[in-house]
Parts: structure tokens; sequence; C-alpha cells
């Protein structure tokens, strides 16, 4: 047990989230985030899926999926409890990460079942411990954390290729709109409020994410470019 969360109650440490996937194994691609939030006081009572960012779970069940992966995926956590998100979340972050590395591996296997799976990491935290835990033949890729604090590098990639976005704008967000009406419309509130704001927010990070994808993609067909 780790002593600093060896006294925590089950309303700041616990089980609660299961993993979110689509399609059934074999996967052959596996994200990889940190850790899952705490439930609300609504639901608190048994492990439900978990839940991630809107405008990543678009990306990559709908622009992941036109790149030619049709088996399906899987989105799961490096640590498998829930902790409140602070000092001592990011404290304990490695800490967890080893206790639970073992129940990782086995879901990997799991996910595989004999296909070269590929994981990704949702920010850079689990591609490094990974980086550190596994042989130099897995090759860890990423993608940009969807955290506020990058909310920088999302709006700076769209600047930088103003046309690009522009054009990405144009073809992207009737199909994004359709997908949270049909898929997610508890999202839509948010995304049709701030007078265009948040809904420029959603496309900055898809824009990106669809070009971290696509580059994965490339990568994986082609090589590392030299």
């Amino acid at each position: 047990m780790i002593p600093e969360i060896r006294n925590l109650g089950e309303q700041d440490f616990k089980f609660y989230w299961k993993p979110y996937l689509r399609g059934s194994p074999p996967f052959h691609f596996v994200f990889l985030a940190f850790e899952p939030p705490l439930p609300d006081s609504k639901n608190n009572d048994s492990p439900l899926e978990g839940i991630f960012s809107e405008p990543l779970q678009f990306v990559i069940r709908e622009l992941l999926v036109s790149l030619g992966v049709k088996s399906g995926f899987l989105i799961t956590n490096m640590a498998k409890c829930s902790l409140t998100v602070n000092d001592l979340c990011e404290k304990t972050r490695t800490a967890r990460f080893d206790a639970c590395f073992g129940f990782l591996q086995r879901e990997v296997k799991l996910a595989s079942k004999g296909v070269k799976t590929h994981l990704v990491s949702i920010g850079q935290k689990p591609k490094h411990y990974l980086d550190r835990r596994l042989t130099s033949e897995q090759q860890i890729h990423s993608i940009t954390h969807y955290s506020k604090r990058n909310e920088w590098r999302f709006t700076k990639f769209a600047q930088d290729r103003q046309q690009e976005f522009n054009d990405f704008q144009s073809r992207i967000r009737p199909r994004y709109e359709g997908f949270l009406q049909r898929d997610l419309p508890g999202h839509l509130p948010w995304y049709e409020g701030g007078n265009g704001k948040n809904r420029e927010k959603d496309l900055r990070r898809l824009f990106r994410w669809d070009a971290e994808l696509e580059a994965i993609q490339k990568y994986l067909c082609c090589g590392p470019l030299t």
C-alpha cells in the first residue's frame, strides 16, 4: 500500500471506473490516460464505463476509423483507482502507476489477442513511464492531453495553420455536431454556449488530434521520417 493514500476513505480514493471500449478484441489501438476521476454524488455505487473528453471520443471513434482501423479500440488508465486530482495525486502518480502496472500488462495482453497493439499515451506522463518499463521494441505514441493547461497548444496549432483549420472546420463541424446529437447529447449545451467560444475550443482540439493520429498512422505505415 502507498503510505500517502493508505488512510484515505472511499470518498477520496476508490475503484470505480471501467475501461472505455468500442468493438471487441483484438484492438489495434489502446489509449492510455492517467487515472479515472472520482464519481459524482449521484453515481457512486458501482463501476461505470469511464468518461473521456467528448471531442477526443469523436476523433478516435470517427476519424481514426476513417483511416482504416476497423477493429475498435480501448481507452484505459495507467492507475485503476479514482483519486481527487490535487497535489497528492501528482505526488503519488508514479507509485500508483507502479502498483497497477501488472494489471495494465494483462489488460493490454487481453486487448491484443495475437495482433500487434499500438499504445497511444494521452499526454506525456504515461509515455514517459512506459518508455522506462517496456522494451525498446514497443513504440509508445502520444497525443496532446485534453487538460485546460494545454489550451494554448491547441490554439497555437490552429492559429499557425489558419487556412487549414478553416477548411477542417467546414468539413468536420457538421459531422461532429451530428455525432454529438446522436451519441453524446449531454455535451451539446456546453458546446452551443459561450457565444461560439466553446465550439471553437472543441474544433481546435479536433484539428490537432486529427493531425497527431494521422502522423501516427503514417509512422505505422511507412516508419519514422528521416
